[in-house]
């Protein structure tokens, strides 16, 4: 603040930087010193308080003055009530208390002033800011009471959940754990990516596309193995395999080849195999046995084809693994309500996974051409599923649409 100008620090040795001030409020201005709270004499001004310095204690009865200062016009200036007892804190006030940021209070005072509020001229301190009682003082309980439950069970914790967690003294506390996750790519057909595709080889895209699905969904991916159609090779990483979820993709229809569903019926039980869903039909499910006694491990079989692997991942494993890792197994897509430009038929007793662009703030149809066209999934902003009792949507009719970006 501006002090009057006949005001002159002399005492720069005197210093309050990262000091308190406790203020004590039990006697009004007005009774004690005929003075009316933020004013000057007959002057309406609001004003600064300066407290006349005792070494580094301060009593406020003797020697008070009220000055004017820039600082506090307009300021809270009729919220500052009285002034029995002024403490100063500057660093470490005794033995027994060495922080002076997390001292108690003195006994009698019931307020705090922040050094930042406060300039010391020679032998007095300018108060510039309104101090009400309580101000700047930490209850006990004032966060968290005692019994009280900080967050409710199954919550996904975030940032500042565990600092809460950390500031009630807790050095541990129990998790679910993210569900491990392996990837069994198959097909004598495949190249990892990177390598160069020749005569019917093609690359596989399905491992790139999975990997960032199992982190979004909470999942930790321990392996990508890509290995061929043979059956004893995909039975021995089935059983040995010590993750909590395995992802199989291709291998998984009704073929010579296709050995997904057979094995996981052989080592444990295969609960589906063939859904009502376009694309995705090929897809299954099952349990086998775990690494530990007693346990199982989820088998997940996804079609090769990526269009299908992407849809039957969405709707079967991303549920699975946010069950698993105590999250919502909502969608976790962003979606918004959207009229159809176009007519949208499905067979009744099927699920359609129909890939959308949106224009204007209308849903128009990708016609993809085929589970393997998977730029039909970059070319779309979204999709819906139909249910499996209607027989589509008609055209101008108002649908949900489940977007792909997250903003």
């Amino acid at each position: 603040g501006t002090p009057r100008p006949d005001v002159e620090r002399v005492n720069p040795d005197f210093k309050i930087d990262a000091a308190r001030i406790y203020i004590s409020q039990k006697t009004d201005l007005d009774k004690n010193f005929g003075l009316e709270v933020g004013k000057v004499g007959t002057s309406t001004a609001k004003s600064g308080i300066c407290l006349k310095a005792d070494g580094i204690r301060l009593v406020a009865r003797e020697g008070i003055k009220l000055i004017t200062s820039e600082a506090t016009q307009n300021s809270q200036g009729g919220d500052i009530q009285s002034f029995v007892g002024v403490d100063i804190m500057a660093g470490n006030i005794d033995d027994a208390a060495s922080n002076a940021d997390l001292q108690p209070i003195p006994k009698g005072a019931n307020a705090v002033l922040m050094a930042e509020h406060a300039e010391l001229f020679d032998d007095q301190i300018q108060v510039l800011e309104a101090v009400t009682p309580g101000k700047h003082v930490g209850q006990i309980g004032e966060d968290v009471k005692k019994n009280q439950n900080l967050l409710k069970q199954g919550r996904f914790l975030r940032p500042q959940d565990i600092a809460v967690l950390a500031s009630v003294g807790l050095k541990k506390v129990k998790v679910v754990r993210k569900p491990e996750v392996e990837l069994l790519i198959t097909g004598n057909e495949l190249l990892k990516p990177g390598e160069k595709p020749s005569g019917v080889q093609i690359i596989d895209t399905n491992s790139v596309m999975l990997r960032p699905l199992i982190q979004r969904d909470g999942g930790v991916l321990k392996a990508v193995l890509h290995l061929q159609d043979e059956r004893d090779l995909l039975r021995r990483h089935l059983s040995d395999s010590t993750a909590d979820l395995i992802c199989m993709t291709g291998g998984t229809s009704v073929g010579i080849e296709d050995h997904g569903p057979t094995l996981v019926e052989e080592l444990g039980e295969l609960l589906v195999h063939g859904i009502p869903m376009r694309p995705a039909a090929p897809t299954g499910f099952g349990l086998i046995a775990g690494s530990s006694a007693g346990s199982k491990k989820k088998v997940f079989l996804l079609p090769g084809n990526p269009v299908s692997c992407l849809s039957a991942y969405d709707y079967f494993v991303g549920r699975s693994l946010r069950l698993m890792g105590g999250r919502s197994e909502e969608w976790p897509y962003r979606s918004k309500m959207v009229k159809l430009a176009t007519k949208i038929s499905s067979q009744i007793g099927r699920i359609e996974y129909v890939r959308l662009r949106i224009e204007n703030e209308r849903a128009f149809f990708i016609a993809a051409g085929g589970a393997s066209i998977l730029s039909s999934t970059t070319q779309a902003d979204g999709f819906l599923l139909t249910e499996e009792e209607s027989e589509g949507f008609a055209e101008g009719e108002e649908v949900r649409v489940w977007l792909y970006d997250e903003y």
